[in-house]
């Protein structure tokens, strides 16, 4: 579970797009990009996706 609070504020790191987050997966994902972030322990994971440089 991901507090409300948190989920307001934070944003893609590729995009800066809004995150809507999954419950069922505990991921997040980017409306945006459609990338999808890690949720471990209540604690967002977002690496931004490297382009392999």
């Amino acid at each position: 579970m991901i507090q409300q609070d948190l989920l307001e504020i934070i944003c893609c790191p590729n995009c800066k797009g809004d995150l809507t987050y999954n419950e069922q997966t505990s991921t997040l994902t980017c409306a945006s990009c459609e990338n999808v972030f890690e949720v471990a322990d209540g604690i967002p994971i977002l690496l931004p996706k490297s382009d392999g440089k």
